[in-house]
């Protein structure tokens, strides 16, 4: 019980950095902060900022090739080795989303070890999905891949 509060808890404080990330990336202000960056991901960040276009979203760089992605729309995604999330936007209620991500992962020889927690190998996933904009037709779904 104690692990899957910590698990939650983590989960939660994601989705947080995932929404506020996404926010600063396309605000103007934050992006004249650093606008003398010679970094040149974060200067395509700033770019799109000025220009109203935000760059697609992508895998962290290091994102283990045999964890694959359900279907959806990827909009966000932060982390580094061993601790990785990712959000994307997907067809259907929460509820219906969320039982579509453990299938998916259950098929593909995950195995289950709570409500929202699977397992294979050295790996962990954390799914929340939630309704996006208090509706039914597409939701937000948060992928939480920790290697242990």
């Amino acid at each position: 019980m104690k692990r899957n509060r910590l698990v939650a808890a983590r989960l939660t404080a994601t989705i947080a950095f995932i929404v506020i990330a996404t926010a600063c990336s396309t605000h103007p202000a934050s992006a004249s902060r650093s606008i003398t960056s010679t970094n040149p991901a974060k200067a395509s960040v700033i770019l799109a900022a000025h220009s109203g276009k935000r760059p697609p979203a992508t895998l962290p760089v290091d994102w283990p090739a045999a964890v694959a992605l359900p279907a959806g729309a990827l909009t966000g995604s932060t982390g580094r080795s061993p601790r990785w999330s990712v959000l994307l936007v997907v067809n259907g209620s929460a509820r219906a989303v969320q039982r579509a991500a453990i299938r998916f992962y259950s098929v593909r020889g995950w195995t289950r070890t709570s409500a929202n927690g699977l397992h294979k190998g050295r790996y962990h996933i954390g799914l929340a999905a939630e309704n996006r904009d208090h509706s039914a037709l597409k939701s937000n779904l948060t992928i939480v891949l920790s290697k242990s």
